[in-house]
């Protein structure tokens, strides 16, 4: 066998073992790491559930503080929020912005309010109490 046909020989086997690696790194990531669209599907469902649910709460519970739907409004952060999370999907970050009109915060020295952003006053900051 020539020197030619030694290295072409050569290059097919390499170029075979890499095709080899290739579909076993992209098997591995389909299997171990990405989500699956059934999970995806189901995640999504759970969260805009959840998020529907606290929507709707004050009107349940008054003590709820009301979820701001004009000066701001809920959304997914974090990996998931990215599209970066990788299996197992075992956590979703939902930023749900409260109506703080009205709330306070005890500790031992008294009773403080604090800055917040209201839906009645939309993008307008005001100090309660």
């Amino acid at each position: 066998m020539s020197e030619y046909d030694a290295t072409k020989t050569a290059l097919r086997e390499l170029i075979a073992k890499l095709k080899t690696v290739k579909s076993a790194f992209e098997k591995f990531i389909d299997k171990e790491l990405l989500i699956t669209q059934g999970y995806r599907s189901q995640a999504s469902d759970s969260h805009n559930a959840l998020r529907e649910y606290l929507r709707t709460e004050n009107d349940r519970d008054k003590s709820f503080p009301p979820i701001l739907k004009n000066a701001d409004s809920d959304f997914i952060g974090g990996s998931y929020g990215r599209e970066t999370k990788i299996w197992p999907l075992d956590d979703i970050d939902i930023y749900v912005p409260l109506d703080g009109f009205g709330l306070v915060y005890y500790n031992t020295y008294g009773v403080y309010g604090g800055l917040v952003c209201q839906d009645t006053f939309p993008n307008d900051l005001r100090w309660i109490l």
